[in-house]
């Protein structure tokens, strides 16, 4: 991914992953109802952004951009550049957690149903 800069406080590089809404309000909707926990799940895929790693800030703009190249120059100190966020990591543990939670035991309770 291309590093981005932050307009508001200057930083420069991978951007973070922000989605919205609450991982534990989208299992507990899994847990109790399908269609509302599906409908949730999409929503809060589809709401997600990039924001700046350092302050939350979602106006970024490309750090290789005439503006950011102006404004790095300005910048006696230089810019304050950050490590690549761990945002799909955390995504994907998130998937996995809702597999283990919701689709192994359904799938369980099938297979035990169909032994019967």
């Amino acid at each position: 991914m291309t590093p981005m800069y932050c307009s508001r406080c200057g930083t420069v590089g991978e951007p973070a992953r922000e989605i919205p809404g609450s991982f534990a309000l989208e299992l507990l909707l899994w847990l109790l109802f399908i269609l509302p926990g599906l409908i949730y799940s999409v929503w809060r895929l589809c709401s997600a952004k990039d924001a700046c790693i350092r302050c939350g800030d979602p106006r970024l703009i490309p750090a290789d951009s005439p503006l950011a190249v102006h404004l790095l120059a300005q910048h006696p100190s230089g810019p304050v550049v950050r490590a690549p966020s761990q945002t799909r990591l955390a995504l994907l543990t998130g998937f996995a957690v809702v597999l283990l939670v919701i689709v192994l035991p359904f799938a369980i309770a099938l297979w035990m149903g169909r032994n019967d």
